[in-house]
């Protein structure tokens, strides 16, 4: 019985703190209630004209209908989903703009240009640098596979081209 009660009863310092919240409550809509009665706001019948007369003129200078819009370059649109999907050739997904450039490079040294000049995607060179750059150490050609985005043909294609600086390695 003794839980249970502790569940459904209040300590003093909770039963105070209760009332007093009650109470604020109470006097700030009393506030609310009888503010109108002793704050008066100033009148005044000369701003009260202007701001009725630029109320009627802003009302008669409003377009009573909406304006409706004609799509006069509906002919220069596809009007096929088909027609402007283009597929991802291989050679828009590696290097746009950069010649390929197999070279013997060193996974644990090279830098982005040397990535980018063989051929890797911008994104597979990110994430090589950045992964390196946590601490990452090469030890043989077979881990570069562990690069999530470099894809088989990419690893095909860089194999003999990797030669790990053994004197290098800690």
């Amino acid at each position: 019985m003794k839980a249970g009660r502790a569940f459904t009863s209040f300590t003093r310092t909770e039963r105070l703190g209760i009332i007093s919240l009650l109470l604020l409550i109470a006097i700030l809509l009393a506030v609310k209630a009888t503010m109108h009665e002793w704050v008066h706001p100033s009148y005044n019948r000369e701003q009260e004209a202007r701001l009725n007369a630029q109320w009627r003129q802003l009302k008669a200078s409003t377009i009573k209908d909406p304006p409706t819009y004609n799509n006069t370059h509906a002919d220069t649109f596809p009007q096929k989903k088909s027609n402007y999907i283009q597929p991802v050739t291989r050679t828009e997904k590696t290097t746009a703009g950069v010649k390929i450039k197999m070279f013997v490079f060193d996974p644990n040294s090279v830098d982005s240009i040397g990535l980018r000049k063989l051929g890797l995607r911008e994104k597979t060179t990110a994430i090589f640098l950045h992964w390196r750059a946590k601490g990452k150490v090469f030890y043989n050609k077979e881990e570069l596979k562990k690069v999530y985005t470099l894809t088989q043909e990419d690893y095909d294609r860089l194999e003999p081209y990797i030669q790990i600086d053994r004197s290098r390695l800690k």
